[in-house]
């Protein structure tokens, strides 16, 4: 089976697809039934696409998250942060991926600010994030507050500002990041 190697090639196909609409389904579903994980994963994407927040699919893709394979728990987690708003059902179950998965923070963090609001339920999640010692986490912790928004995102106000500090950075790496982090946090607080 032919299909381009990168995520994004991959979505713009699963989005071609979907946009063709219920035309599209019987081919979709016979590569949700693919040997294939990568063309699976793909179809499974565009048909929750075309199916929305009732689609079976989206289990099928944060299955895939908390499955074993490394690779295909990012490629997975990639489609779910793709559909954004329609993975919302998805967010209790992304919560508990996060515990389990050994998959980097800031990939779950970016996933519930391309969710949106929807996504609330993961704001104890996004607070957290904001403390963690990786810069990166931090600033997708910043986008999911941001996000997220809603009553919930008054919490991170402190965060923050605390944020728009130096956080007793120590080294190059973190160094080189934080003027990142501060420029995320004075765009979160306004």
């Amino acid at each position: 089976t032919a299909y381009p190697q990168q995520p994004s090639c991959r979505w713009i196909a699963a989005l071609a697809l979907a946009s063709i609409g219920d035309a599209a389904v019987p081919s979709l579903k016979q590569g949700a039934k693919s040997d294939d994980p990568m063309l699976r994963l793909w179809a499974s994407a565009a048909l929750a696409r075309i199916e929305g927040t009732n689609s079976p699919c989206l289990s099928y893709l944060v299955d895939t998250v908390r499955g074993g394979d490394r690779r295909l728990a990012l490629e997975a987690l990639q489609t779910i942060k793709m559909l954004g708003p329609l993975a919302a059902p998805v967010v209790p179950q992304l919560r508990a991926a996060m515990k389990d998965t050994g998959i980097p923070e800031k990939e779950f963090m970016e996933a519930f600010a391309r969710i949106g609001p929807a996504a609330e339920p993961a704001m104890p999640e996004a607070l957290k994030a904001l403390k963690a010692k990786d810069p990166s986490a931090r600033i997708e912790a910043i986008r999911a507050v941001r996000g997220i928004d809603g009553p919930s995102a008054r919490a991170a106000v402190p965060l923050l500002i605390e944020a728009l500090g130096t956080n007793g950075v120590s080294d190059a790496y973190t160094e080189s990041r934080q003027p990142l982090v501060r420029e995320e946090a004075a765009e979160a607080l306004g």
